[in-house]
């Protein structure tokens, strides 16, 4: 998410970038701030569709104002010290795109989800481990690299994730010169087989 705030910063003027826990504080402090805008994944090329996004954006009223492509190349490193192998830090959706090497190079390493790929690698950087995030964060954090695009391969395509930038702009006082997505939410009133044919 940081590397996208940050290429969508990059065309605006006076930005201040604040990262937030969870897809949930972004959305709620957007929906409080007329001016904030908000940067949320919302589709995994691996894992699909992510519903807590989707489910944010229309329960806050927040405007989809842009979207970028971000390629996701994850890397696996380990504290200095090599202390402890039996453990791998991440996020726990990068844990998940990176199973199957994790299942062919550390079949028996305990996998303990955290809040963002960047936090894994802060974290095995103060204690031990391993940790599962970017090559820069890995970098960043001084962590010892065992091995770079470990991400599970689909159709021999390299893994990617879809953002959306959000805000709580009027609809009455959109900007007529902009592109703005649409999200169209079907709610039925009854289930049955065969509903959305």
């Amino acid at each position: 998410s940081n590397q996208v705030a940050e290429l969508f910063a990059a065309n605006m003027r006076e930005v201040k970038l604040k990262p937030k826990a969870s897809l949930e504080s972004v959305a709620k402090e957007v929906s409080l701030t007329k001016e904030g805008l908000g940067v949320m994944a919302y589709y995994n090329y691996l894992e699909g569709l992510v519903q807590e996004c989707l489910d944010l954006i229309y329960e806050n009223d927040l405007r989809i104002i842009g979207a970028q492509r971000l390629p996701i190349i994850l890397s696996i490193g380990q504290d200095k010290n090599n202390i402890d192998l039996t453990s791998v830090y991440s996020h726990p959706k990068a844990l998940a795109q990176c199973s199957e090497w994790l299942m062919k190079n550390y079949p028996q390493t305990k996998q303990i989800g955290a809040l963002s790929t960047a936090g894994a690698a802060s974290k095995v950087s103060k204690e031990s481990g391993m940790a599962i995030a970017s090559l820069s964060a890995l970098v960043d954090n001084g962590l010892d690299i065992l091995a770079q695009d470990i991400g599970n391969k689909k159709y021999g395509r390299t893994n990617f994730t879809d953002f959306y930038l959000v805000s709580k702009e009027d609809i009455q006082k959109q900007d007529k010169t902009k592109n703005y997505l649409t999200m169209v939410a079907i709610t039925p009133h009854i289930d049955k087989p065969g509903l959305l044919s």
